[in-house]
């Protein structure tokens, strides 16, 4: 979000209509879910934010993992590795 808005984005915006992806998500597919009303399900949802700042919704990982596994996931996770990695073209930039 920080990045979006030193970018001049409109971050809420954005984080709107990501909202509203994943709750037209939720709504295409809840009559599939079970209920279980003593527990609950983590979903992840990947988005892709495109060029005019559109949300697309690339899948959605029932129960994902938050495990760090290997060397590549603490190197992908470490908050000290995130500063040193080359700087990305902004979502409103031109590759």
């Amino acid at each position: 979000r920080a990045r979006l808005e030193r970018d001049g984005v409109d971050a809420p915006a954005v984080w709107a209509r990501i909202e509203r992806l994943v709750l037209k998500t939720l709504f295409s597919v809840q009559d599939v879910i079970p209920a279980n009303p003593n527990s609950f399900e983590l979903l992840g949802f990947d988005v892709l934010i495109d060029s005019d700042l559109r949300p697309w919704l690339i899948e959605v990982n029932a129960s994902p993992s938050l495990a760090r596994e290997n060397d590549l996931d603490y190197k992908v996770t470490s908050p000290s590795d995130l500063q040193s990695r080359p700087r990305l073209p902004g979502p409103h930039r031109a590759l």
